[in-house]
């Protein structure tokens, strides 16, 4: 309502339209003939000039010597944050460019900041369109893909629907029972699960890639968003951070090697490794790439959804070379000479994360599957590296809070060779860069930071969700479960893959791909 009533105003009284159609992440934010990321921190007038405003942006890389010139060390202020003016008109529309005092209009920047508001956990409780405004109903058991309801009794034990051991998504409901355990075991430790003792909980937790695809009257959860515009759901924190204490442990591994491994002795190369499968486009685009001053040490290491990795590697080798085409690619789309140079040069062995520290840079690329979101990135913070971001649109529940320019760079196939060139010229960057991502590894990804999520979902369904008639049980058939008492009782069965949960750590790193 407060941002259709500014909208009002602005446009009846001030004349001041808003263009904004935003199909957006921090990795690709579209405004209107313009592709940045603007980050409004603080909104003040000038006491010179009342038209003027004073705020924080970061601008997406798309063109390199201007943004690198945006950067120089006279620009900084003490905090290492660069500021610049824009000017207020009422009229005129924004300058094709936010740079250095082009027209713009502060009320369209305060707009959209709030377009770019955290898919936040109380904005999506509050959604009338999808839920009751006092009754939450409990999540009712369908068969639908690689997903299930979670219902977790007043003890905080855990219930699945469904068993999804034969299915696709097996591996990471075993790991969300795990990761939930850990996060319910930590908020009990720290007195704040005595006010969940009350009820049942349920949500429906979708565990593709792609995310959910479906409303429903009761919470729906995901990892990521592959088209976030259109698709519903609450992100959650994926699986693969295993639990807090665990996520904690595994971070300070990796900074403490980091810090032994000073910045001038790592290999001016940036890194990559993933798998190749159906969505893995933009990932043969990079390994694809002329490569004659030896910046890339990156390769796929394993084929999933195709029978061989020359399959796949043909597959989208045709993809590429007709991107937009509804029609299944044919031999005849096939470059040969970039298919055999993959194979020969781009098919590569493992590279444990406890190596990571050794490469001054590290590439994120979407997801191998579907294009979507990867874990990958999560892992890559810690490192005291520079992250180099693929250009995508998928997110993930802490994509909102990375800020370009601070935490990470924006790459694609046209612009990494320079990217990597500046960064390599520009030693005042790089340690802006390797700063943000430990810092964003020590704050939002913590331990703490994922707990704080999960507390802040807990808090509302606690008070809000249908209370289930029998205490004992949920009003599910087909259930399963990990929680020794549950089963001690024969309420419910085993799920088929509960071994995963009692992995010891050096195979449960192996199973993650950690080590």
């Amino acid at each position: 309502l407060l941002e259709l009533l500014i909208f009002i105003l602005f446009y009846f009284f001030l004349k001041v339209k808003p263009q904004i159609q935003i199909h957006s992440t921090p990795f690709s934010l579209n405004l209107p003939e313009l592709k940045s990321r603007i980050d409004v921190k603080y909104y003040t007038n000038s006491h010179q000039n009342p038209n003027i405003c004073r705020f924080e942006y970061v601008l997406v890389v798309q063109d390199v010597d201007s943004f690198f010139s945006s950067m120089d060390a006279s620009m900084l202020d003490n905090n290492n944050k660069t500021t610049t003016t824009i000017y207020y008109c009422k009229k005129k529309k924004p300058s094709k460019i936010l740079f250095f005092n082009r027209e713009c209009t502060c009320i369209l920047l305060l707009i959209v900041t709030l377009v770019f508001s955290d898919d936040d956990v109380e904005k999506y409780f509050a959604d009338a369109k999808t839920f009751n405004r006092h009754v939450i109903p409990q999540c009712e058991s369908k068969k639908v893909g690689s997903a299930s309801c979670i219902h977790v009794d007043g003890d905080g034990r855990i219930v699945h629907s469904r068993d999804l051991a034969k299915d696709s998504g097996s591996n990471k409901q075993m790991l969300m029972d795990m990761f939930l355990r850990g996060v319910i075991q930590d908020l009990k430790v720290m007195g704040k699960w005595d006010s969940y003792k009350k009820r049942w909980m349920s949500f429906l937790m979708v565990y593709s890639a792609a995310g959910p695809h479906h409303r429903e009257t009761y919470p729906v959860m995901g990892f990521g968003k592959r088209n976030p515009s259109r698709q519903p759901g609450l992100l959650m924190p994926n699986p693969f951070f295993a639990t807090p204490q665990w996520w904690d442990n595994l971070q300070s591994e990796h900074m403490a090697l980091s810090e032994s491994r000073p910045w001038e002795t790592r290999k001016s190369v940036a890194l990559f490794r993933g798998a190749c499968g159906p969505g893995a486009l933009p990932r043969f685009k990079l390994l694809s790439l002329n490569d004659t001053q030896r910046r890339f040490d990156v390769g796929f290491t394993k084929v999933d959804g195709y029978p061989s990795m020359v399959d796949c590697v043909r597959s989208l080798s045709a993809k590429s070379n007709n991107p937009d085409s509804p029609r299944v690619p044919k031999s005849a789309d096939v470059d040969e000479n970039k298919v055999q140079y993959v194979l020969k040069n781009r098919v590569l062995p493992h590279v444990p994360q406890s190596n990571f520290s050794n490469f001054k840079y590290l590439i994120h690329m979407p997801g191998s599957a579907t294009g979507s979101y990867s874990r990958n990135l999560q892992y890559l913070w810690s490192h005291g590296s520079i992250i180099l971001v693929w250009h995508h649109y998928a997110i993930e529940h802490y994509y909102h809070k990375l800020i370009p320019g601070t935490h990470f760079l924006i790459v694609d196939e046209k612009n990494i060779h320079e990217i990597i060139d500046k960064l390599e010229a520009n030693p005042i960057i790089q340690k802006r860069l390797r700063d943000g991502a430990r810092d964003f590894a020590r704050t939002v990804l913590s331990g703490e930071g994922l707990i704080t999520r999960w507390h802040s979902v807990f808090s509302i369904l606690t008070k809000r969700q249908a209370e289930i008639t029998d205490a004992r049980r949920p009003p599910i058939d087909a259930a399963c479960t990990c929680d020794p008492h549950l089963l001690s009782t024969r309420a419910f069965v085993e799920c088929g893959k509960c071994s995963i949960t009692h992995l010891k750590d050096a195979k449960f790193r192996k199973f993650l791909g950690v080590s």
